[in-house]
């Protein structure tokens, strides 16, 4: 919806769009902080500003276009960084985390 500008459900053309996805704390009944992309626990690396959050990497933040007409939501992320980055965070977490690359045969 964010390229093409037309809901994939219903055909829509008009969006409401969350630029930052948050959700209430869990120790706090007035604060909201972003969803994360990626939350990682006990990794040596540090984001952009280098910090961590209670041992756990926070990369990237939630987008939210969501169709005015039906409802229907796609979520999108900002922020995770380069290729570099992310590929070595996906050889720390091969568990969790998986690049799929369509563009090779």
């Amino acid at each position: 919806m964010r390229y093409s500008r037309m809901c994939p459900k219903c055909s829509g053309k008009k969006f409401v769009v969350n630029s930052e996805v948050r959700v209430p704390e869990y120790h706090s009944s007035n604060i909201t902080g972003p969803i994360p992309g990626l939350t990682l626990s006990d990794v040596s690396e540090r984001d952009a500003e280098g910090c961590t959050s209670n041992g756990r990497l926070i990369v990237g933040r939630i987008e939210a276009w969501i169709c005015m007409e039906c409802g229907y939501t796609e979520h999108y992320t900002y922020g995770l960084g380069d290729e570099e980055r992310v590929a070595r965070l996906v050889a720390q977490h091969p568990q969790l985390l998986r690049i799929v690359d369509a563009t090779t045969p």
